[in-house]
């Protein structure tokens, strides 16, 4: 599922706060750091790299379900 970073099934402000904390290299530990299968699907744009951009983009999609 898109944007599902957490692995729970559902796409929401969850996912949104743990892709923000990767993208800015939050430090997690080894429970909490997002799987690498799942982070793929937050790839909003298509460019091969998680930003802002695709942040903004799940936030909009939230916003706009």
């Amino acid at each position: 599922m898109p944007g599902d970073i957490n692995g729970d099934k559902k796409v929401n402000v969850k996912d949104a706060v743990l892709f923000v904390r990767f993208i800015t290299e939050d430090s997690f530990t080894e429970e909490e750091m997002p799987d690498s299968a799942l982070l793929s699907t937050a790839d909003f744009d298509g460019d091969g790299i998680l930003t802002i951009l695709d942040v903004c983009i799940l936030l909009r999609e939230l916003q706009n379900p």
